[in-house]
């Protein structure tokens, strides 16, 4: 599957804003992208939706740092 793709399913699993679905590809490095690839489409909608709550509450780190953050575990 594509990274585009699965980027797609997983902002529509957790029903994230559209704005979010449009800016979370370009705010996502290429080698960030090839790392979450390897993620199951469920998890990386658990990452994305913890990255994208964590700035609607304040957080000042960039989606890329939280997105990195959060699949590591």
């Amino acid at each position: 599957m594509e990274i585009d793709e699965l980027l797609e399913q997983a902002c529509e699993i957790t029903c994230l804003p559209s704005t979010a679905k449009d800016q979370i590809p370009g705010g996502l490095t290429n080698e960030t992208k090839r790392r979450i690839k390897k993620i199951a489409v469920d998890e990386l909608a658990g990452v994305l939706k913890k990255a994208v709550d964590q700035i609607d509450h304040g957080s000042v780190e960039s989606i890329e740092k939280l997105v990195r953050k959060a699949a590591k575990r």
